[in-house]
């Protein structure tokens, strides 16, 4: 009798694969480790790759931008617009309060972005309307690009703002009938509203080029801590917001310059702190200049200045960071830095900063240096595409201004 030949340990561990392999499905594959179903826009700084330790934000997911008022989180939500330029991204901005924050658009956009009918800016009135919007401009993305390769897909970014702004329409169809005294309610409905439809949304935007941002207040109330009461923050509209982003950053207004600071131009220095990172570390924060001035118009244009924040990052780096053998920034006075890196001896920081960025192989080297994931982006536009997206912007503009009677 032949002798029946041992199977080894090792061929049992391999056939026992067999067992966990089944149809899952688009985008249900779970060994994709370093993302190569995932496609995202350039972050705009260093310091904000640095802080969410990747370079670019991801699609498929959802970001959650939080504070206290006046930290400038609905203007960090617009500035994403910004970053979505170079792929020609669209999308919507959701008002949920009837605050208009929409001026505040129209002087921190590029007229591609507003002029070519990329951007929807709308008043919702309850949480139904605003879910509904979502998820139309969810349906919407798919549609747009459904025949295009995952590289050349046209991003879609979605700022609800802020989560938690509107009422239910029961509730309000409640107040109506009982007046604005009624005790009812208190933000459940809403609330429970909310947590439904995210994990829906979630499932939703799965493999595709849509960025859902959600701004949203921070609020306080007393908690009791054995023999103490102390203050804890939370999110109105529900907990699924905190569990189901892949990002949450939290604003916080850290200082305001006078404006006489800079002739013509106020800014504030404003604090990111990454609360919850999905894709990388969590904690860490940099700190952003948001920049205004008054235009003789009487418009205001608002501009982050991430070359002063990618400069400031570099100037910081620690003494044997492996980043300085690849570029130094050198300070010779209060305004005046040298890196010789992009070829600059009297600049600003801010100045440093975009030059640095403008550099593709020099970002290249310093992602490298400072352990920065580099998550595969969208498509750019072509200098072509781009001037003609501007000739149609610059037209629709125009005739905006003449059929309303604006000078």
């Amino acid at each position: 009798m032949a002798k029946k030949k041992k199977t080894s340990r090792l061929d049992i561990l391999m056939s026992a694969k067999k067992a966990h392999q089944y149809e899952v499905g688009a985008g249900g594959n779970v060994m994709d480790p370093m993302m190569s179903s995932v496609r995202g826009i350039r972050l705009p700084s260093l310091g904000l790759m640095d802080v969410l330790g990747i370079s670019a934000l991801r699609d498929s997911c959802t970001v959650l931008i939080d504070g206290e008022s006046g930290a400038s989180k609905s203007s960090l939500a617009i500035d994403m617009f910004n970053w979505g330029l170079p792929y020609a991204a669209g999308g919507a901005i959701l008002d949920c309060e009837n605050k208009g924050a929409f001026d505040v658009a129209y002087g921190m956009l590029n007229p591609v972005t507003l002029w070519t009918g990329h951007l929807v800016m709308q008043t919702c009135l309850t949480v139904e309307e605003t879910q509904s919007a979502i998820k139309g401009l969810v349906k919407m993305a798919k549609e747009a690009n459904k025949d295009l390769l995952r590289d050349e897909q046209i991003p879609f970014i979605i700022v609800t703002d802020p989560l938690a702004g509107n009422a239910a329409q029961e509730t309000r169809d409640a107040i109506k009938k009982a007046g604005s005294a009624d005790r009812g309610h208190g933000g459940r409905l809403e609330a429970l509203l909310w947590t439904i439809f995210l994990k829906d949304h979630e499932a939703d935007i799965v493999n595709l080029p849509v960025i859902s941002v959600f701004v949203n207040h921070t609020k306080t109330k007393p908690e009791q801590k054995g023999p103490r009461a102390i203050s804890k923050e939370y999110n109105p509209g529900g907990v699924a917001q905190n569990y189901a982003t892949t990002i949450q950053i939290k604003c916080r207004r850290a200082k305001q310059y006078d404006s006489t600071a800079v002739a013509g131009m106020s800014y504030e220095l404003i604090e990111l702190k990454c609360r919850k990172n999905s894709r990388g570390p969590t904690g860490r924060r940099t700190s952003v200049r948001k920049c205004s001035k008054r235009n003789e118009d009487g418009t205001t244009t608002f501009w982050w200045d991430w070359g002063f924040n990618s400069g400031e990052f570099l100037l910081g780096l620690s003494r044997g960071h492996p980043a300085l053998e690849v570029v130094q920034v050198v300070k010779k006075s209060d305004t005046s830095y040298e890196c010789k890196a992009v070829g600059l001896k009297d600049a600003s920081l801010s100045e440093v900063g975009d030059a640095v960025m403008k550099d593709e192989k020099l970002v290249e080297e310093i992602k490298t240096a400072c352990r920065i994931f580099n998550l595969r982006e969208f498509q750019s536009i072509t200098d072509e595409e781009y001037a003609s997206l501007h000739k149609r912007a610059t037209d629709a503009e125009a005739q905006y201004r003449k059929d309303n009677g604006i000078e």
